[in-house]
């Protein structure tokens, strides 16, 4: 398995966006190493930007995971990829449950849409909610939930999360937690296991937690672990699968 830049026939995890916004190119998967590549970087100007349609191992949605300290980014990255998602699927709603009241990033973006989720009647259902009826060819951001304190609404949230994570491939319910930790609890245990791709912020990170998260995690070596400490971009991508891919603003590679 290698990456390219020109091969059409297989879906793109990622596309190459020049400073207007416009998409100039894609990165895909390629089955011929001979043809393909194992690192890109991009010139100055350019940056990758992760793509909302499935892979052939995603099938039918994509699952996300995005945690950072707080000004680290993560709300800007969900938000590019929500506009993405829009561009891709304008038809496909948007939706929000946050802990938070406001967000000023993910608000500003109008086609999402809030739900409050902490109401009563909905905590009541939303574990009942078929998701073939009410949230089918959707995407689902679910903000700053670990920040919830009451036990009980807190396992409820986590899971109609673990539900969409689970069995959302079946409606095309894509999802994405955005959080500050990055492990440490049962419930990230769970997300981290079922989500296809793992964003976090290496300058907002120490070595000893970034070690800690791509051996025990990623089940990184230390010479994959040491190029990986060498990324520079705010922004960092793992993308599961038979070939593991760390994917920046201006680097993709595999992790041979």
């Amino acid at each position: 398995m290698s990456l390219s830049l020109e091969d059409v026939s297989s879906t793109p995890f990622a596309f190459i966006i020049n400073q207007k916004g416009k998409q100039v190119g894609i990165v895909s998967y390629c089955e011929d190493d001979t043809n393909g590549v194992e690192s890109i970087e991009l010139e100055p100007g350019f940056k990758f930007q992760l793509s909302p349609e499935p892979s052939k191992e995603e099938l039918k949605s994509r699952t996300l995971f995005v945690a950072g300290e707080s000004g680290a980014g993560k709300s800007y990255f969900v938000k590019q990829y929500a506009e993405r998602y829009h561009k891709e699927y304008p038809k496909h709603p948007i939706y929000l449950i946050s802990y938070l009241e406001q967000d000023e990033t993910l608000d500003s973006f109008k086609p999402i849409t809030r739900i409050n989720a902490f109401t009563q009647e909905v905590l009541d259902e939303c574990l009942s909610w078929d998701l073939k009826e009410e949230f089918s060819n959707c995407f689902i951001i679910f903000d700053d939930i670990d920040s919830v304190v009451n036990k009980k609404t807190k396992e409820i949230i986590y899971g109609f999360l673990n539900k969409i994570l689970r069995i959302g491939r079946h409606s095309f319910t894509s999802c994405a937690y955005v959080g500050h930790a990055l492990y440490g609890s049962n419930e990230l245990k769970q997300i981290l296991n079922e989500c296809m791709t793992i964003t976090f912020f290496p300058k907002y990170l120490n070595y000893k937690k970034m070690k800690y998260l791509l051996e025990n995690y990623f089940g990184l070596s230390k010479e994959q672990i040491e190029k990986v400490k060498s990324i520079r971009d705010r922004s960092a991508t793992f993308i599961k699968g038979a070939d593991k891919i760390i994917l920046t603003d201006t680097r993709c590679f595999l992790l041979n």
